[in-house]
């Protein structure tokens, strides 16, 4: 069982075709082609409109937007018309690959930061680099944007929103426990912990607002913010660098949490939902970028706001999350696939799928124009905006292999909560031989 949450570089040689994982997906995946009802592509008689399929994920809200986003570009288009298809989260990605192996995959789809550079690598991706050029001349990008898709210079999805980890506060909790919102230089962890205690009834306080002060973000951005790095570069990795002494305080700090009750016990986050925990008033305080918004708006009794990310004691960086759009390799709608995909990461496309409420604008003028800072609640839009200053935000990886990450870290902290016995330099030990693992698989593939 994992205890944290799974938030949210193209290098070395592209091989043919995918190995390990992706062909256990496939297999878990293929049964789906048929009733998805996506068969190959033709070309299109003379006279008849040109066809391309455009697949995303996402909720009842994200199909509104994605078919907005379609109506809109065939008002421009009249000669192309788009097919979409949406698809929920969690069999998603093993769905595209399927169809990919299969050669029946949409002409344009959606990708996650995650799984961006294990696709690119594999050479499935269309290299639209000029289609980000394009963008520019629309108007000033946040800085963080292009380096969530640009890779040794190439670009392999346009970005529809890229996006930051802020804090969702109760404020009715705080207000309830006297606790002051300090200033925003003044939000750190360290003055987290120090107001957990009157935020927590699981520390046997029965006068606390809430169940637990806070629902942990991942283990990796306590690393960071102290200045740790998993390897010693986030693009071309070569070399461990995790076994420093700042990373033993990062253990401590959560095993901190987690023994003195503050924090949400692996068991209850697993079975209730952190976002579930935070909406019905149980937890003050948790991490997570714009895309919670839509489950908070108009379904918490509470007033609620958004906060900076808690600074550390080296930086106050948190985690990126990102949606980009690809166009497949092998599309026989080449010419319109890449038309839509610059129509979707216009301003254009980026307002109609804002108002959504499932993406940060990638455009300055947007970003912080009153058009998205009056979507309210919360009160604070522009700190979303904010997350994608330059330095705000990173991944884990700018290279293929992210989730792999996410798990050896994730557990490895797991551990040193579920074992206090463990020291801590055991478990950054552990962490280090299962990070030197890894690197030496993706050697073995010529990842790296």
């Amino acid at each position: 069982m994992l205890l944290f949450r799974i938030p949210s570089g193209v290098n070395g040689p592209r091989p043919g075709s995918g190995r390990g994982v992706f062909w256990r997906a496939v297999l878990g995946a293929v049964f789906g082609l048929a009733a998805l009802g996506l068969a190959g592509c033709t070309e299109p008689e003379a006279g008849e409109r040109e066809r391309i399929r455009y697949a995303c994920w996402g909720t009842p809200e994200q199909e509104r937007a994605a078919r907005a986003l379609a109506d809109a570009f065939e008002a421009q288009h009249p000669d192309i018309r788009v097919d979409v298809t949406v698809m929920g989260y969690s069999q998603y990605f093993n769905k595209i690959q399927a169809m990919m192996v299969g050669s029946v995959a949409p002409d344009v789809f959606m990708i996650g930061v995650n799984y961006y550079d294990e696709w690119a690598s594999r050479g499935v991706l269309m290299d639209v680099t000029d289609e980000m050029e394009a963008l520019e001349d629309y108007g000033e990008i946040m800085p963080m944007v292009r380096k969530a898709v640009e890779r040794d210079g190439r670009v392999y999805a346009l970005p529809l929103a890229v996006m930051g980890t802020v804090t969702y506060a109760n404020m009715e909790a705080l207000a309830a426990a006297g606790i002051p919102v300090p200033a925003d230089e003044e939000w750190t962890w360290e003055y987290v912990e120090e107001i957990a205690p009157r935020l927590s009834r699981r520390r046997a306080d029965p006068d606390a607002p809430t169940d637990y002060a806070v629902s942990l973000p991942h283990p990796v951005v306590f690393l960071r913010q102290r200045g740790v790095t998993l390897f010693d570069s986030s693009y071309h990795p070569t070399r461990v660098t995790v076994n420093q002494p700042e990373a033993l305080d990062a253990v401590r700090f959560i095993r901190r949490f987690h023994e003195e009750g503050y924090t949400v016990p692996p068991e209850v986050g697993a079975d209730e939902g952190h976002s579930q925990l935070f909406r019905d008033g149980r937890v003050a305080l948790t991490f997570a970028s714009i895309m919670s918004t839509a489950l908070f708006r108009d379904h918490t009794e509470f007033e609620w706001d958004v906060l900076p990310f808690p600074a550390g004691e080296h930086s106050a960086e948190s985690m990126m999350g990102a949606a980009t759009l690809a166009v497949w390799e092998h599309t026989a709608h080449e010419e319109a696939a890449r038309k839509f995909v610059r129509f979707a990461a216009s301003p254009e496309g980026t307002r109609i799928n804002m108002r959504e409420l499932r993406t940060q604008p990638i455009y300055r003028e947007i970003a912080y124009g009153e058009e998205f800072l009056g979507m309210r609640p919360p009160a604070s839009m522009a700190r979303f905006s904010d997350t994608m200053e330059e330095g705000q935000t990173a991944p884990l990886l700018y290279a293929p292999g992210i989730m792999e990450i996410h798990r050896i870290v994730t557990n490895r902290f797991s551990q040193a909560v579920a074992y206090p016995e463990l020291s801590e330099q055991a478990v950054i030990d552990g962490l280090e031989e299962d990070l030197n693992r890894w690197l030496n698989r993706m050697r073995d593939r010529g990842i790296f």
